[in-house]
């Protein structure tokens, strides 16, 4: 009788003790897509031509050196991943949350990064997007704010020459991956700019998780082609 008295003590401590783990690591993932959301927020306020020393303070946290000389700032936000390195370099490597553990305690694996180059002290592009875990494989979602369409997507522009682009892409070397780029500037119309810059962020840490491109990137992904 004792025995079994102390045997339900023991396994009830348990329980409580797991419990208290589940909820802290689902607080600290909410926390980490929390300070996503609010980076952001952050360099959705971003221009091309503004002075180094009016962007938020957030984004000046972190300056780095990019691979072409350029200088600039990036942040990332990864719960189970390095975020000291290229946020989609780093994602090809592996993650410290197995998916199929993820996929029964309801946690995704996400990386959110947001990127302003500068050039003379001034902005020259900015930047932002989050790869999720889905059930399937992958979702990436991402804008840039550059002064003009880069070359290599005018064909695809068509006569009109839009300011605005929005494109699906599938990304192979970190996985299939179906992905929504959008592609503003500073001639965009205000309503492209918003729905660009909409990436859901509250879906990456509810129970059902981000399951298409329109749960990730509902805005951009009714403009792109299926």
């Amino acid at each position: 009788m004792r025995i079994a008295r102390l045997t339900r003590r023991v396994l009830l401590v348990v329980l409580v003790v797991l419990l208290m783990g589940y909820a802290g690591l689902r607080g600290y993932v909410a926390y980490q897509a929390h300070c996503l959301a609010e980076l952001f927020k952050a360099v959705s306020r971003v221009q091309i031509g503004d002075p180094d020393a009016s962007l938020p303070s957030l984004i000046r946290s972190r300056r780095v050196a990019f691979q072409d000389l350029r200088s600039g700032y990036r942040l990332v936000y990864s719960p189970w991943r390095s975020s000291s390195r290229d946020p989609l370099f780093e994602w090809s490597r592996s993650s410290r949350l197995p998916k199929p553990v993820g996929e029964i305690l309801g946690l995704r694996d996400f990386t959110g990064y947001a990127t302003v180059l500068l050039e003379r002290g001034r902005v020259t592009a900015a930047m932002a997007g989050v790869i999720v875990e889905a059930p399937g494989d992958q979702l990436y979602a991402s804008w840039q704010l550059v002064p003009e369409i880069p070359a290599y997507l005018q064909p695809e522009l068509g006569p009109l020459q839009s300011p605005s682009f929005f494109r699906r892409s599938h990304y192979l070397f970190f996985g299939a991956t179906d992905a929504a780029e959008a592609f503003i500037t500073p001639a965009s119309p205000d309503a492209d700019k918003a729905k660009a810059r909409n990436i859901n962020t509250r879906c990456l840490t509810s129970f059902r998780g981000c399951t298409a491109l329109e749960d990730l990137a509902p805005d951009a992904a009714r403009r792109l082609p299926h």
